[in-house]
């Protein structure tokens, strides 16, 4: 028989569970925030939604963890050795014994490399790059907020975005396109009233200003344009500490882009000239495509190259 294989994606809002034997997925489960960063039970809860949902997927089928020969946990908040012990060690607890945890970030990679190597640029609502090379060595760049230089996330181009505008009204900023657009989607009529929004922000506050932005950037709007540019900057240098840092092959490495930012904003512009930048510096080097599959399929062809 088949061997059983479990992929999981696990972010701060959902979480998404595959279940497989051989080639061949057999279920799917959808379930709630698994990066113990934004659960106020932190890692017992996060460990806590992993077993309940792993138990249930597992149990429509009559099997326990004893009976799955390989797993592929990419959960956001892993990003460093010590949260990777703590949820290895957990995952270890429920009874799972040949698996891997990491970052989320890495699923692009499994999921979006045909080589099965390369980088991943992940733009949603955080940022984080991630590599592996063709040993099998990895290594995470960003994450970590302001600490990491995490510009190219949408919660930082949002607040950007809104700093352009802010610029312009009391710090004697240039004109953009920007003021009248985020002004209009923060119902804002006067300066006073823009700050006045930052109390009322919604749920649609990061992407609905992102989108202004790249809207903005895509008709040559130069402040908005100057924030791309500075994205792909930080793209850049993250992606160069990569090529540093693991081994990857002169005859090319694929870069995949994953993540809100680049796979549902309207962000040619940021992929042109971010492609522009990469053939300035690593010439020839790198060959640049969008995700085009869930991550979570990454997670379960990772598990089953661990058999």
């Amino acid at each position: 028989m088949d061997s059983v294989l479990i992929g999981v994606d696990g972010g701060g809002t959902k979480t998404h569970y595959l279940l497989a034997r051989g080639h061949t997925v057999v279920d799917r489960l959808d379930g709630g925030p698994t990066n113990h960063e934004a659960l106020t039970g932190a890692y017992d809860e996060a460990l806590s939604e992993l077993g309940d949902r792993l138990h249930e997927l597992l149990g429509r089928h009559g099997l326990g963890p004893a009976e799955v020969a390989s797993a592929a946990f990419g959960l956001s908040g892993v990003d460093n050795r010590l949260q990777q012990r703590l949820m290895s060690d957990g995952i270890t607890a429920l009874g799972f014994r040949r698996f891997v945890v990491a970052n989320d970030g890495f699923l692009a990679v499994k999921a979006g490399c045909r080589s099965g190597f390369g980088i991943a640029f992940n733009a949603g609502t955080g940022t984080c790059l991630a590599g592996i090379d063709p040993t099998g060595a990895m290594r995470q760049v960003n994450g970590l907020g302001e600490f990491s230089g995490d510009f190219t996330g949408g919660d930082i181009l949002a607040a950007r975005t809104y700093r352009a505008v802010y610029d312009h009204l009391f710090r004697r900023g240039p004109q953009t396109c920007l003021v009248t657009t985020v002004m209009a989607r923060l119902n804002a009529n006067s300066a006073e009233e823009l700050v006045d929004a930052l109390q009322h922000r919604d749920p649609l506050w990061v992407r609905d200003l992102v989108g202004l932005l790249f809207e903005a950037a895509n008709v040559g709007d130069a402040v908005a344009l100057a924030l791309v540019d500075a994205v792909v900057a930080e793209a850049l240098a993250s992606i160069g500490g990569l090529v540093d840092a693991l081994d990857f092959p002169s005859s090319g490495v694929e870069l995949v882009l994953s993540g809100s930012i680049h796979l549902k904003a309207d962000s040619r512009v940021l992929v042109e000239r971010l492609g522009a930048a990469l053939d300035a510096q690593h010439p020839g080097l790198f060959r640049l495509g969008r995700l085009d599959l869930d991550p979570v399929e990454g997670a379960l062809a990772w598990a089953r190259s661990l058999l």
